[in-house]
Order: structure tokens, then sequence, then C-alpha cells
């Protein structure tokens, strides 16, 4: 069963799909209201999504790996830092010394010693 791409069909969401796209990155949408613009781009969303759930009820076979079960009497331990921050080039320096202090430098922190023992 092959499923075409979406806007390359004939079902009910690719002409919607085919005509919000392009707008959506048309030099027209610069001069229309902010409102218009988010349904205009959660509509293309929802049809691509419409389209990707059919697509993967035709695939189900892909998906197999999707569930994962662990093991009783195992667990899973994911450990690990998110920075998010914005630094100007004047300063990054701190941000160095920062994760130095901390200690996050180090083989750890870096994937490099799975042990923990840096």
């Amino acid at each position: 069963m092959t499923i075409r791409d979406i806007g390359k069909g004939f079902r009910w969401y690719d002409i919607p799909y085919l005509l919000l796209r392009p707008l959506q990155y048309s030099k027209l949408a610069v001069w229309l209201p902010a409102r218009l613009r988010i349904k205009i781009c959660d509509s293309a969303n929802f049809l691509y999504q419409t389209h990707h759930t059919r697509w993967r009820r035709g695939y189900k076979a892909a998906f197999h790996f999707d569930r994962i079960e662990v093991p009783v009497g195992e667990s899973v331990l994911i450990s690990g830092v998110w920075i998010a921050e914005y630094f100007t080039p004047s300063g990054v320096r701190s941000l160095y010394d920062a994760i130095r202090g901390f200690g996050w430098d180090g083989g750890r922190f870096l994937g490099m010693d799975p042990g923990g023992t840096h």
C-alpha cells in the first residue's frame, strides 16, 4: 500500500493544504492580520497531522518499535542537564567559568565516562 505525500493526492485534505501552505509563506501573508496568519498556520498543521496519522495507519509494521516495555525488575535512568540561555560574546567567558566551577566539564558530563569515575 503506497500513500502519496500530502498535496499530491485526491483526498479531502489535499486541496485545502495546497491552498493554505503557499499562502502561509507568500508575501501576502505579511499584510494579513496576525489572527488570520495563526489560523492559516494552525489549519495547515492540522491537515498535515491528519495526513501523517493516515500514513502511520497504513504502515503499522514500521512503527512496532514505538511501544517499548521495560522488563519487570529493570528501570531506565536518564540523567542530564539542559541549559538554555543567551550569552553575548563578552559573557561567554563567565559561562565557561561557571561550567568549570560546577565540574560540568568532565568526561562524565560529556558522555565519555559512563561509570562516573572522572
